[in-house]
């Protein structure tokens, strides 16, 4: 009915779960010092009880104390009133209940162990039936019954005893409250030990984590510079080739002038390229550095017309409608750089025509509003996932949706757009089609509306000056 529970008991019985649960605490005789811990009693006699817990304990992490071993706990705590022991030691309850049965009035309570004293009942392994039904009535009992059942152990007041017994129960509580504010004290001093060491660990982790995002940040940083440097590398290396091709075109048309009209689309072509180089290698400035970009009115219309030519070829083998609108004032003038705002608009309509499947239609929809131009690019391809949307004007954002007919998609043109655009005080961005169909970008510039007349006159007055 009352056994604490071992490894080795556990070979021979079952156990149900605790129904009482008491320190214990080290005993020893009235003159003795007070103790902390079964440390301090290392190199000095212990009685106690043949094969307790107590004993079984003390042998696995106190191997310097000397056991000296009784049949029974009363002949452990006469062995420390007698002086043939320093200390004993035994749960709180066990101990003041022989204490005040033996009569020792020479005994103190001199400290409280680090082991917990849990009483269970034992059952026999053929019986694991019988365990369960304790346990179930275990869980019934009320704490109030358990503190019934404890103080029948403690808080028993002999009303006929003699007076020393009166006095003995006073120091016996007063022991006992003392060893459970040390046992609390000692509880929370490690509990905030404890708490130290893992704010310790988490803010070194932080640390460690925090130098880790530097260094990844060090690295991105560095294959961006690097991204940068092949880009323009490459770009740069283009213009030789693009001049020999623009060189040998225009000398074969001055020779044989019957070939102008195959070789002035190859020219327009070439000199589309190299204006399209040229914003590449000045995007190196940060943007509102002057003079990055020639921001001057600009008639986008016009932009919008050339760039339709240039894909009027391609269009045609896709077998696509290439469409536009115009509302509002014709021509329509914004504040652009005129090299910038064609790479856009050549950037959109490629896309457009890449994405479009064979027998679709590309709409180019102008509108002129009180204050902004607002230029629509509008196809019946895909459209852009969701899931992608967060990242396309990203470079190299890795987009699902594929070209229809297999053309090349570097990823980098929607990013240059933006880097333009936002230069030049515009915005752009995406939305979807008509009708939830196909792609659509909205670019939108700064309106302005100079007088024609007076731009011819300036440019003849600048041509005369030169």
């Amino acid at each position: 009915p009352g056994v604490a529970e071992t490894m080795e008991r556990r070979e021979q019985a079952e156990f149900t779960r605790p129904y009482l649960e008491s320190p214990v605490a080290l005993i020893t005789r009235s003159d003795g010092p007070f103790l902390t811990s079964l440390h301090d009693l290392e190199g000095r006699s212990v009685a106690i009880p043949r094969d307790y817990v107590q004993e079984l304990h003390i042998r696995r992490h106190y191997g310097r104390v000397e056991i000296l071993r009784t049949r029974t706990m009363s002949e452990a705590l006469l062995a420390v009133s007698r002086g043939d022991a320093v200390a004993t030691a035994d749960n709180l309850a066990s101990a003041s209940y022989h204490i005040r049965e033996l009569g020792l009035s020479n005994l103190k309570i001199a400290g409280v162990t680090d082991l917990d004293f849990k009483l269970r009942m034992a059952v026999r392994k053929d019986r694991p039936d019988l365990v369960a039904r304790l346990n179930e009535a275990i869980n019934t009992l009320p704490d109030a019954k358990r503190q019934e059942i404890l103080a029948r152990w403690i808080e028993v007041d002999y009303r006929d005893a003699i007076n020393w017994r009166t006095v003995q129960s006073a120091i016996l509580y007063g022991a006992l409250i003392i060893g459970a504010l040390v046992a609390l004290f000692t509880w929370w001093n490690r509990r905030l030990a404890r708490v130290l060491r893992e704010q310790r660990a988490a803010e070194a982790a932080l640390r460690d984590r925090e130098r880790q995002l530097a260094e990844a940040n060090r690295k991105l940083m560095k294959i961006n510079s690097d991204l940068d440097m092949v880009v323009k590398m490459a770009a740069h290396d283009l213009n030789n080739p693009l001049t020999t091709i623009l060189l040998t075109c225009e000398s074969a048309m001055r020779d044989d002038p019957a070939l102008l009209e195959s070789l002035e689309p190859i020219t327009r072509s070439c000199h589309h390229m190299r204006s399209l180089i040229h914003n590449l290698l000045r995007l190196d400035g940060p943007p509102g550095q002057a003079p990055l970009l020639n921001i001057k009115p600009t008639d986008i219309s016009t932009r919008i017309g050339e760039v339709l030519d240039r894909y009027r070829m391609t269009a045609d083998r896709k077998n696509l409608t290439l469409q536009t609108e115009h509302q509002g004032c014709s021509p329509c003038w914004v504040q652009a750089d005129v090299a910038a705002l064609d790479q856009i608009i050549d950037n959109l309509v490629s896309n457009a025509v890449k994405y479009s499947p064979r027998g679709g239609a590309i709409l180019v929809r102008l509108e002129r509003l009180d204050d902004r131009v607002v230029l629509e690019v509008q196809d019946n391809g895909p459209g852009i996932p969701a899931a992608d949307r967060p990242r396309l004007f990203k470079r190299f954002p890795g987009i699902a949706t594929e070209p229809s007919g297999g053309e090349a998609s570097f990823g980098i043109g929607l990013s240059i757009a933006r880097q333009l655009i936002d230069r030049m005080d515009g915005e752009i961005f995406y939305r979807e089609g008509a009708n939830g169909e196909g792609a659509c970008f909205v670019i939108t510039l700064k309106p302005v509306c100079p007088n024609p007349k007076t731009n011819v006159h300036d440019d003849q007055s600048s041509r005369r000056a030169g």
